[in-house]
């Protein structure tokens, strides 16, 4: 009795220090599963045998706690689906699941034991939408229009051009190679146009243009592999 009493000081230490250390910003909490899918492309083939890589940081605590590692790993089955049983750590920070070129993820704290269903990804993807084209600005017979969502994959052409048409537009850098997270099948990104090379160059650039009012920007809504219903863009008013 005397040992067990001369111990008891010594064993709430211990027990409050390791309540301390358990409650740090990337201490371990637990296990908590995560799955997904990843497809090759818009035709839905999957993207089988792929290594799945699942890594967690968190974000720097007053304490200057953090962590910064790998959490679980596997492969995708033959319909291209992974489930992996992964180390859960706490504080807030960002998820992330990553192969061949494809990245799902999430912010904010894991679960303890919870399943996180990301849902679909693809490695290669499309985003796509009619644009109705409707010119309210003076042109001349012999300009080209300009115009495009992402610069890096070079600029669409109209010519001649004319007062009203529609044109099948799809994009596929819009996704960042692939990535889906948690955001959806559809995105919003910036539609850029000029008449003129020099002026559309001018909108991607420096901003020095040559016609006053012959760029235009527009945010238009795209759709993962399929196409919105068609988007007017009035060039000259906004």
């Amino acid at each position: 009795m005397r040992c067990l009493r001369h111990s008891r000081p010594l064993v709430f230490a211990l027990c409050g220090i390791m309540a301390a250390s358990c409650n740090k910003v990337g201490s371990r909490n637990g296990h908590f599963v995560i799955k997904g899918r990843v497809l090759q492309d818009c035709s839905a083939a999957p993207l089988a045998g792929a290594p799945i890589r699942v890594h967690f940081e968190t974000e720097w605590s007053s304490d200057g706690d953090y962590f910064s590692g790998e959490i679980g790993s596997g492969t995708t089955d033959a319909e291209g689906r992974f489930e992996i049983k992964c180390k859960s750590y706490k504080g807030d920070g960002s998820l992330s699941v990553s192969t061949r070129n494809v990245c799902m993820g999430r912010n904010g704290a894991l679960p303890r034991s919870e399943t996180i269903d990301l849902g679909t990804a693809y490695q290669h993807t499309t985003f796509g939408a009619h644009l109705r084209i409707r010119m309210d600005v003076a042109y001349r017979p012999s300009d080209t229009l300009f115009f495009s969502f992402d610069p890096a994959e070079g600029a669409q052409t109209i010519y001649p051009i004319a007062p009203e048409q529609i044109v099948h537009f799809e994009t596929r850098s819009i996704s960042g190679g692939g990535y889906l997270g948690t955001g959806g099948d559809e995105v919003t990104p910036t539609l850029r146009w000029a008449i003129g090379k020099r002026d559309y160059e001018a909108v991607i650039g420096d901003g020095t243009l040559t016609h006053p009012i012959s760029p235009f920007w527009r945010n238009v809504r795209l759709r993962r592999c399929s196409m919105m219903d068609t988007v007017d863009v009035r060039a000259g008013s906004w």
